[in-house]
């Protein structure tokens, strides 16, 4: 809690600068945004489906606005649409992933305020940049349309509320760093409308801290990233269990050749008495396939090469593995490879094939193949 109060005490600062207001920008209200359009086959061999299947989706959709109001502060809206959204139908889902007011310190030092996206390894900040990313469908932990699926909030943080983030130049190189607090588990967030409580407040005291130190040169990227909050384990019968995401990443860009590496682990702090309850009810309800951990586990690498300006491979490979499901408990394995063209500096047609399948897994037959095509657009 004392990391807590000391990162809300600093957002007064961001109201220091007042004189900075009375300067105002004339270049208007910056409206752009990505979304990526998919045509998919599967062929299925799972618990999911033992038919194959086509579909059309208009994967994601990310309608942004930006505005600068003086060289110091700017504001910054996202809103975000899966999995061709439809109210009216049911379908997908469409939320405001951010919202939030910066203040530049200098050209070392920001603080954002508002709903953010968390610096946390590499890719968390930029998932959302379609026509930036090679492939059509992002490592596990990443990728928007299978939030309904498998809940990726619980290896990687969402959304924080505070942050304040820079770099300090150490020759050619510079050291980057970031720290931020947020709300928790969403399942302390009410979701209820039988209770007195407004809908989307976080109904506990303590909050997510985290952030990330790292460093970069020109051609090289690295860091570590770690949050600390508590999961909500009350459906379980074990009250809040601390947590901690523990994440690592490293890429690269030379000649022609990138690649980029993550991993993080997950790991709860559980009393001797929650890991007996725990068990004792995976037990008594074998049909749910809990597991006896709650820990959970994921790594992906993937190398990309462009052939020329137009032309680009890759490949790669992503593991989970989710303590907390038996069925997950062996892990899940994806390998994907793939290409694309950009048509344009803002169209990119791409295609990829994924294999995903259970490691090892005796009890449970997994086993499905992706094709997939997309266009992906910036505008």
């Amino acid at each position: 809690m004392r990391k807590f109060f000391l990162l809300i005490g600093i957002a007064p600062v961001l109201l220091l600068p007042i004189e900075a207001c009375s300067q105002t920008d004339d270049a208007g209200l910056n409206v752009f945004g990505y979304f990526q359009a998919t045509f998919e086959h599967n062929a299925s061999n799972s618990g999911r489906s033992n038919r194959p299947f086509n579909s059309f989706s208009l994967q994601q959709l990310d309608l942004m606005a930006s505005h600068e109001f003086t060289p110091k502060i700017s504001a910054f809206v996202n809103f975000e649409l899966t999995n061709t959204y439809s109210s009216g139908k049911g379908w997908g889902s469409f939320s405001i992933q951010e919202a939030w007011v910066k203040y530049r310190f200098s050209n070392e030092l920001n603080a954002k305020a508002g709903l953010l996206v968390p610096i946390f390894n590499n890719l968390n900040e930029i998932k959302n940049r379609t026509p930036l990313l090679p492939y059509i469908f992002r490592p596990f932990v990443y990728e928007a349309s299978i939030t309904d699926v498998f809940p990726v909030n619980e290896l990687v943080p969402e959304q924080a509320f505070l942050q304040m983030y820079g770099f300090e130049p150490i020759g050619e190189a510079k050291f980057d760093y970031a720290m931020y607090v947020g709300n928790g588990d969403q399942q302390y967030t009410n979701a209820s409308e039988s209770n007195y409580f407004a809908r989307g407040a976080d109904t506990t005291l303590f909050k997510m801290v985290g952030g990330r130190v790292g460093v970069q040169t020109g051609h090289v990227k690295a860091g570590v990233s770690m949050t600390t909050d508590k999961e909500n384990g009350t459906s379980l019968g074990l009250g809040s269990v601390p947590r901690h995401r523990f994440g690592a990443d490293f890429s690269f860009e030379v000649s022609g050749l990138s690649g980029e590496f993550e991993m993080i682990a997950v790991h709860h702090a559980m009393t001797p008495e929650q890991t007996t309850t725990l068990a004792v009810v995976a037990s008594m309800n074998p049909a749910f396939g809990l597991g006896t951990n709650l820990d959970k586990y994921f790594y992906y690498g993937l190398l990309s090469y462009d052939i020329n300006e137009q032309f680009f491979g890759y490949a790669g490979y992503n593991y989970l593995r989710d303590r907390s499901l038996a069925s997950l408990d062996y892990g899940l394995q994806g390998y994907t490879l793939g290409g694309g063209f950009r048509a344009h500096s803002r169209v990119v047609v791409k295609g990829q094939y994924m294999h995903f399948r259970l490691r090892n897994n005796p009890f449970l037959v997994f086993r499905e193949d992706h094709f997939i095509v997309a266009i992906s657009v910036f505008f």
